[in-house]
């Protein structure tokens, strides 16, 4: 493996992949990128404000 291996992104950067993705997908590394060892695909879920709050159990419970 070349010593260069590593591709830095900067914030929000993608690499192009195969086919179109969703916003919420982003290729972070191809096959290509790791000579077929590897592909990585990051996925970033959003949640409305306030929301994990309400998901959590109150206080002082045990499930």
């Amino acid at each position: 493996m070349p010593a260069d291996r590593f591709i830095l992104l900067e914030p929000g950067a993608a690499r192009p992949g195969r086919i179109p993705l969703p916003p919420a997908f982003a290729v972070k590394a191809t096959t290509d990128d790791t000579e077929g060892r590897l592909s990585l695909l990051e996925v970033t879920v959003s949640r409305p404000p306030g929301s994990w709050a309400a998901s959590r159990e109150p206080e002082g419970h045990m499930a």
